[in-house]
């Protein structure tokens, strides 16, 4: 598996997706050795849930958000992982066919007795198009969770229905 997604990262048109980065002014890789952006939309299953740890049992826990993208047409089923308050803040505008930047890295794990697998565990993410803003907005006003939170954990938010554009660094 591991051999096939390299693979399919080798194909990817990278110099029409740093001009993408560009034209959209959004942030560039930190440069490292397995950084990556990406540009595509969502397919289905998109999966959010909530961990808790065994440390901190009276911890709120962390939210996890699983993705899988489909880029150009190379890239098909890329799993995108995002934690944290990126994943909470993300969640509620994202659905199938939402278009999306993920700037992240490169990651490889092998679950027991099975192929190791690739993934991008996202870092920032950028809301492009086809964004469920009526569901993002109704889950920001019930949870209480402002601009300012998103902005922190590196979600960029460009609506435009108001001309409105946030980004997080």
């Amino acid at each position: 598996m591991v051999s096939e997604s390299l693979l399919l990262l080798r194909n990817i048109n990278w110099a029409r997706g740093e001009h993408v980065r560009k034209q959209l002014k959004l942030p560039g890789p930190d440069g490292s050795g397995s950084d990556v952006f990406v540009v595509g939309e969502l397919l289905k299953g998109i999966h959010f849930e909530w961990f808790k740890g065994e440390a901190e049992p009276d911890s709120e826990g962390y939210a996890y958000l699983r993705l899988r993208l489909m880029s150009d047409d190379y890239l098909h089923g890329l799993l995108v992982v995002v934690r944290g308050t990126l994943a909470e803040l993300a969640h509620p505008y994202l659905q199938v066919g939402s278009k999306i930047a993920v700037d992240g890295h490169l990651q490889t794990y092998a679950p027991e007795n099975k192929r190791k697998q690739v993934e991008v565990t996202a870092r920032n993410m950028t809301f492009l198009e086809n964004i469920n803003w009526a569901a993002g907005e109704a889950a920001q006003k019930s949870s209480g969770k402002q601009a300012r939170q998103a902005a922190e954990v590196g979600l960029s938010v460009q609506d435009p229905r108001h001309g409105e554009h946030m980004h997080g660094d």
